[in-house]
């Protein structure tokens, strides 16, 4: 009757257990839920109230900038309503030739590249639709462009400290039942153990069971008995003394003479087959086991990153490109990139090109340090690789350089082959290094990128 009672109430236990586990379940879901949907919203609200600031903006600048453009009255407007504002963290004013930046915070927003106001690219800063032309008289065009701020810090905190309620509700609920359980738990144990106590008790002395030593058998030697005579019997009944040999046994030799091993022969894998798998499979790790430097497909992804990182900081960058005037192998070309490595200390910035050529970035490095570094690197490989051709250039070399300008890899990976091809087939110099004029590239820049009306 009582190990009855006992199982009906660790039953109940557990039921309730799984409901309040099932309870906490759904308050954590909802309470996520309702975040998401409530930060969404927040977000929406946001850019509907960024754009009635802009437009509020639109307004003043059209109708301030009739009476005097960049005026003490146009500037002090525009300070006013960025202070005002709820949303609106810069604008940037595009007059016939300079351009004006105007931020609620200094530094927060916007950086100055070359004398130019721009955007810091941010998560929580948004552009997008944030754009508009004016005219005024004489033909002078003017644009603004504002960045409004995409979050609401106080309607986040908001949402985070109530989400953190209804969490908070659901812990306390699990851990209190947790405590319930444990509780009823160590008090059924105390009764089942009552419980299990036998009414007699039977005392037993242990048995102690020792196995014998085993005897040792020896076939092949004879066993000798021996009967002697009994002192108190009369003389009558004396009995010989007999002795017994067993015949010798004999154990057959068996000889087992084991079958002959074959042993597998291998063919040798050759440079050409080691590449030929290497290609099939693809790149596999950070380096190719070709030449221990970067794989020629990271390379893309990887200079995107680095252009990005030294135009936010306002360094300059070097891509170097070579290859070998005639066809090396493998040895000469794992040699070629383990004096690259050498000679510019980070492997994680040489790559692969082609099967005859290396690929080398240089963050924080101009173009003249560039030239330096590409004619040592020259040397360099000409007298320990190519000591029997040194009255010639062994490699061609091709190098251009950020030179304060906004690009990404796929035009600076453009100019720098071009550099290449330049140096093949220029007859005085090996090395060719594209230069580029920042005003021609700011004017290529805008007649490729129309300004939006």
């Amino acid at each position: 009757m009582k190990m009855r009672q006992k199982n009906k109430t660790t039953g109940e236990t557990s039921i309730i257990g799984t409901v309040v586990a099932a309870i906490c379940i759904v308050i954590y879901l909802v309470s996520l839920v309702q975040a998401a949907v409530r930060f969404y919203l927040s977000v929406d609200q946001q850019k509907i109230q960024a754009d009635y600031d802009f437009q509020s903006i639109g307004n003043m600048v059209s109708s301030e900038g009739a009476r005097g453009f960049m005026g003490e009255s146009f500037i002090i407007s525009i300070n006013n309503i960025l202070a005002s504002g709820k949303t609106i963290e810069a604008v940037i004013v595009f007059g016939p030739s300079v351009e004006y930046a105007f931020e609620k915070q200094r530094g927060n927003t916007v950086t100055w590249i070359n004398d130019s106001p721009r955007f810091i690219n941010k998560f929580s800063i948004n552009t997008q639709g944030l754009y508009r032309s004016f005219s005024f008289e004489n033909n002078m065009n003017v644009s603004i462009q504002a960045a409004a701020r995409v979050f609401s810090y106080s309607e986040i905190s908001k949402i985070l400290k109530e989400t953190l309620i209804l969490i908070l509700i659901g812990f306390t609920l699990a851990f209190f039942t947790m405590l319930l359980q444990l509780l009823l738990g160590s008090t059924e144990e105390t009764v089942g153990t009552e419980e299990t106590t036998p009414l007699f008790k039977h005392e037993f002395a242990p048995v102690d069971i020792r196995v014998s030593e085993p005897v040792n058998v020896r076939v092949n030697e004879p066993v000798n008995v021996h009967i002697q005579e009994n002192v108190n019997a009369p003389q009558t009944a004396k009995t010989p003394q007999t002795v017994y040999t067993p015949p010798p046994v004999q154990t057959p030799q068996t000889v087992y003479t084991p079958p002959p091993v074959q042993t597998p022969t291998y063919e040798p894998i050759t440079f050409k087959q080691e590449d030929a798998i290497n290609e099939e499979s693809g790149p596999k790790g950070l380096y190719s086991p070709r030449s221990h430097i970067g794989w020629e497909e990271y390379l893309y992804d990887r200079l995107n990153s680095e252009l990005h990182r030294c135009a936010s900081t306002e360094k300059d960058l070097t891509l170097l490109m070579l290859e070998f005037k005639s066809k090396v192998d493998n040895f000469q070309f794992k040699d070629a990139a383990q004096e690259a490595f050498a000679l510019f200390t980070s492997r994680d910035l040489l790559f692969e090109k082609g099967e005859q050529g290396i690929t080398v970035i240089m963050p924080g490095i101009d173009l003249e340090t560039g030239l330096g570094k590409a004619q040592k690197f020259q040397n360099r490989i000409k007298e320990k690789l190519f000591a029997k051709n040194s009255a010639d250039d062994c490699i061609y070399i091709g190098l251009s350089s950020r030179a304060g300008r906004l690009m990404n890899a796929e035009r600076i990976l453009l100019e720098t082959n071009e550099a290449l091809q330049k140096a093949k087939t220029d007859s005085d110099t090996s090395i060719i290094a594209f230069k580029s004029d920042l005003e021609k590239y700011r004017r290529f820049i805008a007649s490729q990128n129309p300004a939006r009306s």
